[in-house]
């Protein structure tokens, strides 16, 4: 009678220990799949990071042509007024020239205007970015706090696991 009540008792124990450990099994894949979701995210964030710095240097690099074309233009203006302003029967008039000039100086600020607010947008999915990276790795770090007390967790269940399969024998 003993042995059947032992028996029993094993055997509601072993149930327990087979469903705690199921499910520890479970969180744990969970966890897994977790963490390596929030390193694939911070990977892609790494990439689009890097990326958003490149177009943010060709940005500044093509401000920097645009402004030396306006300079460019201002002198060949100059030049134009110097050379031809007293000629009267010249195709195109300093007035001409000067109207011409001053619309592709507006083209080229409107590129200018386009250029940068293209880099603060760029700015701002950067800085968007940098923060969704912050909250990763801090999510990351959380993560490997609760790993060692989970791993613990499982020698634990194994260890019970033998020793109640020991007791049995």
């Amino acid at each position: 009678a003993e042995n059947v009540a032992l028996k029993e008792q094993f055997d509601a124990l072993r149930t327990d220990f087979d469903e705690a450990f199921k499910a520890y099994e479970a969180s744990w894949k969970v966890r897994e799949e977790k963490t390596k979701e929030s390193l694939a995210e911070l990977n892609e964030i790494r990439e689009a990071n890097t990326m958003l710095k490149a177009q943010g240097i060709l940005a500044d690099k093509h401000v920097q042509r645009l402004t030396e074309s306006i300079a460019t233009y201002s002198e060949q203006l100059d030049m134009y007024e110097s050379r031809f302003g007293d000629v009267e029967s010249t195709a195109m008039k300093s007035e001409d020239i000067k109207l011409m000039a001053d619309k592709q100086q507006q083209q080229i600020q409107d590129q200018i205007d386009t250029v940068e607010a293209n880099k603060r947008m760029d700015n701002e999915e950067k800085q968007r970015y940098d923060n969704e990276a912050q909250k990763l790795r801090t999510k990351i770090q959380q993560l490997k706090k609760k790993l060692p007390l989970a791993e613990r967790a499982k020698s634990q269940a194994e260890s019970k696991c033998r020793e109640a399969q020991k007791n049995k024998k």
